[in-house]
């Protein structure tokens, strides 16, 4: 296996990528790791470089890289709803600089996940084959408030700490009561827009893409993908929790998911980036047997 850093150019920036290549390549497949922000091509807990390196061991090339203003690359601090760019360019550089991937797999965490679906929502990326899409960003004010109430707060009653300090008088009675009826006002707000939601979720234009506005250009860059797609969830996560409720919330992302998502993975018990060894180790697997499966036929 070799690792060589790789410089490529993307709108007048030079960004750094890390390519691995096995000794001897066997897949006509490669694969980038897109990276999410704030985060580098290392990834948390070196999670990016250890993936890397088991989808390379199975005989895959793989580019993971610094997005613009990030780790080591040039430009200003970017973010996935600029990303786009950046993800066309470490593509190309891809499959320059292995000739023979005739195919590529996309692999995003968080609001990486949600990058791909937009620079699909733009791209018909025929080349894209397989995508993997773990704990999704699809975060919005009304989201964020249902999810708290649903999670945290019912876990602050079950909490035995929260009764001893309730019964101690170290409760701050106003403080709690503000929080929490400013999250039911949220949540509630959510109702008023579920109406429109499903309608608009199939009909988004990037030309008119905002930040209120990003989550229904995702469900265009998957209704408009035809490779494979994978889902990975983790139990314990507020993101994660966040895409459920979605699901739940809107039909019409619900029917897309149903639609497009070949399989779906769920560890239970795993945090947002899958930190401890066993829970990597399980993402490792599942993503390598996922895409060797679509090689194999």
């Amino acid at each position: 296996m070799m690792e060589q850093p790789i410089v490529f150019n993307s709108e007048g920036k030079a960004l750094l990528g890390i390519l691995h290549t096995p000794d001897t390549p066997s897949r006509s497949t490669g694969i980038v790791l897109v990276v999410g922000g704030p985060q580098t091509r290392v990834g948390s807990h070196r999670q990016f470089v250890f993936l890397a390196r088991a989808l390379c061991r199975s005989g895959y090339p793989v580019l993971r890289y610094d997005y613009s203003g990030m780790g080591d690359s040039e430009g200003e601090k970017s973010d996935y709803l600029a990303g786009s760019a950046d993800l066309d360019c470490a593509i190309k550089t891809l499959k320059e600089h292995v000739p023979a991937v005739d195919e590529v797999a996309l692999w995003g965490l968080c609001d990486a996940a949600s990058l791909i679906l937009l620079y699909l929502s733009q791209e018909r990326a025929e080349t894209i084959g397989t995508i993997f899409l773990l704990n999704p960003w699809v975060r919005q004010s009304q989201s964020e408030a249902q999810v708290y109430l649903k999670n945290y707060y019912l876990r602050r009653l079950r909490d035995p700490e929260f009764w001893k300090k309730l019964l101690s008088f170290r409760f701050d009675w106003k403080g709690s009561f503000l929080s929490l009826l400013s999250t039911v006002r949220k949540a509630v707000a959510v109702k008023k827009l579920q109406s429109s939601a499903a309608d608009s979720a199939l009909h988004a234009s990037w030309q008119t893409f905002t930040e209120d506005g990003y989550v229904s250009a995702m469900a265009k860059g998957l209704q408009r993908y035809a490779g494979k797609c994978y889902l990975v969830l983790s139990g314990n996560d507020l993101t994660a929790d966040e895409f459920r409720l979605l699901l739940a919330n809107d039909p019409a992302w619900k029917a897309l998911i149903d639609q497009k998502v070949d399989e779906t993975l769920t560890l239970k018990d795993a945090n947002h980036t899958f930190s401890s060894e066993m829970w990597r180790s399980e993402v490792e697997t599942f993503c390598v047997e996922s895409i060797s499966v679509n090689n194999a036929k």
